[in-house]
């Protein structure tokens, strides 16, 4: 059980209140955002490997809001390595820095990231109880905004890793609707043709064989 899911059931208590309220201090309470640069984002990760989670978990729900959070563009090398940690909510603040930012160079390592992922396997191992509902939830925001933002890149080449990806029905947008079909729309008519060759309810016989 890794660190993120030691205290997945812990109450949110005075410390992330505080927390959230740093975040904002300075940032939404004079009208401006919340910025996560480099400096602010080593100091997350690193509190949260020592076991003080309250500022990411701030962080996430910040995220939560679309546009609440501003990313710095000198953060991006540092959340692509954050991206690659084990601990699943770290992975999920650098998958919500990177859709942010939705730069090209991002496009190997987040193909990478979901390239590793066996949703069937993670799916049984969180029904058997052997990781947390928040690390479960977690990988999947994460994975799903990694969709996403392969969508926004646009780059065609992930086609046939997103056609892999149409018969896992828990992946599901931060904010609605279904992370690989938006992605493949967002990709033009290579895309759209697959969404209509595979269909909504495909099996993995029919995905396997249109990849």
């Amino acid at each position: 059980m890794n660190r993120s899911d030691e205290s997945a059931t812990a109450p949110l208590g005075l410390g992330f209140i505080l927390a959230c309220a740093m975040l904002f201090i300075g940032g939404q309470a004079l009208g401006e955002q919340p910025v996560l640069a480099n400096e602010k984002l080593l100091d997350v990760v690193a509190k949260a490997n020592r076991g003080n989670r309250n500022e990411l978990r701030a962080m996430l729900h910040a995220f939560k809001r679309p546009g609440a959070v501003q990313v710095s563009k000198d953060a991006l090398p540092e959340l692509v390595r954050v991206l690659k940690e084990d601990d699943a909510e770290l992975q999920l603040l650098a998958a919500h820095g990177l859709y942010a930012l939705k730069s090209p160079q991002t496009k190997d390592a987040l193909v990478q990231f979901l390239g590793k992922k066996d949703f069937r396997k993670l799916e049984k191992r969180a029904h058997a109880g052997e990781i947390s509902e928040r690390s479960y939830e977690s990988q999947l925001r994460a994975s799903s905004l990694a969709v996403m933002t392969l969508g926004e890149i646009g780059d065609k080449s992930v086609i046939p890793l997103l056609q892999s990806l149409r018969g896992f029905k828990d992946l599901k947008f931060e904010w609605g609707g279904g992370p690989v079909e938006q992605a493949l729309a967002k990709l033009g008519s290579e895309g759209l043709n697959t969404l209509y060759s595979i269909g909504p309810d495909a099996d993995d016989e029919k995905i396997n064989k249109a990849s």
